[in-house]
């Protein structure tokens, strides 16, 4: 059998998750919608593959991460602005096509086997959002279609099913000459509304189809048939497949970076077992991660004396000067950088706040109140780069770190000790566990602003040991407090909605507050 996958699409239903990705490469639990296709199909399969909007990224993936498949990539030009369209992609490949084939969208998962004996044309369809409004419909009497509607078609007298973007076509010569000779944007259904006026036109009812065109939908698709969630970025994603982690970046040069970087921090992180453009890949490490383990203070000890050991190993430097210069970019310029993406993503100017009942200057304010002479005076050690406990796993022997940071400003050789310790601070009070349960609370009536979040169970008390270990090691409470803010501030831009929102709040408000407490 034949199938014809269209992913040329850029997929602007689903707004910014899509301006780095193509919306097949979007992950569901642990894998990207493309794998949940191809993986239900058998691997015997011919599959036409078509490609625009960072095809580049589907191609690799699928050569790398499914390489025993048959598959015939086709390149689409005009795959985005004027002209461009399902039907456009469609009139690419017709010459391809040369047998019996299913057409399938690259945002239909399907989680049951689809029966191949078809005898006709057939549609799938599904009730799933058949009252939506979102799908095309078709409506069914006595067995039979009765009629194909368009968008946003509604009759409280038809039974009406959703048809899922997946569909047999048996006349392969009537397709291709169907396609050809249209131009509008009914694409396929040009050759299923022929179809069903000959009278020659079949469906299937599909129980398990999840929709991943929509940010509304394919959130539902993930807390359907996922347990794993992770706080994805908008231009890198993790998936899992056959024991193996792999590491998606949209960005080439971070991918050669982190396999640099993993060579020079040698058994503190897993080794990587493959690499390409835009992809590495480790084998999957046994353990838990620390944040699920529910640390002691005893045990979060045993970690501080493993990274002492092993990881914030002194680096010896021939110029002090240009790694504090590294530092200035790394925490001042980059900070009004992100800042300004900040403010363009989620519509919010910089002005004084009431948070949480207290007053706040404007932040350009807060951050010219800093000691930068003191902040940019850091230590150069092997660093790791995002050291929250998300990126730590125990295991029988210790411990491994993932998610290596690529760089520090210019440098992958070493970085600022007080960084690491700031990205352990920054875990203790913002965990992901309970961010990924939304218990977290921003609020926001004008310049007021009312913050809340819970923290993880015995982190008071790894709070309390960490705070004794910086004081005990004569580490500066003062720099830990701000970089830390700065983190926050860093990586709200990063993540979308309302999170995104809570982070630079609180980053603002952590700043605030450590410059009232300066030592």
């Amino acid at each position: 059998m034949t199938v014809l996958l269209t992913s040329a699409g850029v997929g602007s239903r689903l707004g910014s998750l899509t301006k780095y990705f193509n919306k097949s490469m979007l992950p569901v639990g642990k894998l990207p919608v493309i794998s949940h296709i191809l993986n239900n199909y058998s691997d015997k399969t011919d599959f036409i593959v078509a490609l625009g909007h960072e095809g580049k990224h589907i191609r690799e993936y699928i050569n790398y991460y499914h390489p025993n498949l048959k598959i015939k990539f086709i390149q689409i030009q005009n795959y985005s602005g004027k002209g461009s369209s399902l039907h456009t992609t469609l009139k690419c490949c017709t010459k391809f096509i040369k047998s019996d084939f299913i057409f399938h969208v690259n945002d239909a998962i399907i989680k049951q086997k689809i029966p191949l004996n078809f005898n006709k044309d057939t549609l799938l369809i599904s009730k799933k959002y058949s009252d939506t409004g979102e799908f095309r419909t078709i409506s069914i009497n006595n067995k039979k279609i009765i009629k194909i509607n368009d968008k946003n078609y509604f009759s409280k007298n038809e039974n009406i099913y959703s048809y899922i973007g997946v569909a047999y076509i048996k006349d392969y010569k009537l397709f291709n000459n169907i396609i050809e000779k249209t131009n509008n944007n009914f694409a396929e259904l040009n050759y299923f509304k022929h179809q069903f006026d000959q009278n020659n036109l079949n469906y299937l009812k599909i129980d398990r189809w999840h929709d991943t065109g929509t940010v509304k939908t394919l959130n539902k698709t993930i807390s359907e048939i996922s347990n794993f969630t992770n706080l994805n970025k908008l231009d890198e994603a993790i998936y899992f497949k056959s024991n193996k982690v792999i590491k998606f970046f949209t960005n080439k040069n971070l991918v050669k970076k982190r396999v640099k970087r993993s060579k020079i921090l040698n058994k503190c992180v897993p080794k990587i077992i493959s690499f390409s453009k835009f992809f590495y890949s480790y084998k999957f490490v046994n353990g838990k991660l620390f944040s699920k383990i529910n640390p002691s203070a005893n045990e979060f000890e045993k970690l501080m004396l493993f990274f002492e050991k092993n990881l914030w190993k002194k680096q010896t430097i021939n110029n002090k000067k240009i790694f504090n210069n590294y530092c200035k970019n790394f925490y001042h310029h980059k900070t009004i950088v992100r800042l300004k993406k900040f403010y363009k993503i989620h519509k919010i100017k910089d002005t004084q706040n009431l948070i949480n009942g207290k007053n706040y200057e404007k932040l350009s304010k807060l951050l010219r109140l800093i000691n930068w002479n003191k902040i940019i005076d850091g230590i150069p050690v092997l660093f790791h780069g995002d050291l929250h406990f998300e990126n730590i796993i125990k295991t029988k022997k210790g411990f491994k770190l993932i998610d290596w940071r690529d760089s520090f400003d210019k440098s992958i050789n070493y970085g600022d000790l007080y960084y690491d310790l700031s990205k352990i601070y920054h875990g203790l009070l913002v965990n992901h566990s309970i961010v990924k349960k939304g218990k977290f609370v921003i609020q926001i009536n004008k310049s007021n602003v009312k913050l809340k979040i819970q923290l993880q169970n015995g982190y008071r008390d790894l709070i309390d040991y960490y705070n004794k270990y910086l004081a005990m090691n004569k580490f500066s409470k003062y720099k830990v407090n701000i970089i830390t803010s700065l983190i926050f501030l860093n990586i709200s831009p990063l993540h979308e909605g309302k999170y995104g929102v809570f982070l630079y709040y609180l980053g603002k408000k952590m700043l605030g507050d450590a410059l009232n407490l300066r030592k």
